[in-house]
């Protein structure tokens, strides 16, 4: 149980911290200049990082025998 509320912890601060990313898009918002397109750019970049960052990693594990037993 103590690992399931560390991850919680650890999620909760992930999520509440204020990114140069996030800091943009409340500037843009309290400004109301194009914050809809701001804020779609910013969502497709973050799932394309996503993406790529699941999908590379996996592949590189899948292709390096040595990175196998590091991990």
């Amino acid at each position: 149980m103590q690992i399931f509320f560390n991850g919680i912890l650890l999620q909760a601060s992930l999520i509440l911290t204020l990114g140069a990313q996030n800091l943009f898009l409340m500037d843009v918002g309290i400004k109301k200049n194009n914050h809809f397109l701001a804020a779609a750019i910013c969502a497709l970049c973050d799932v394309l990082l996503i993406f790529f960052g699941i999908f590379s990693v996996s592949g590189f594990i899948a292709t390096s025998p040595y990175f196998k037993v590091i991990i």
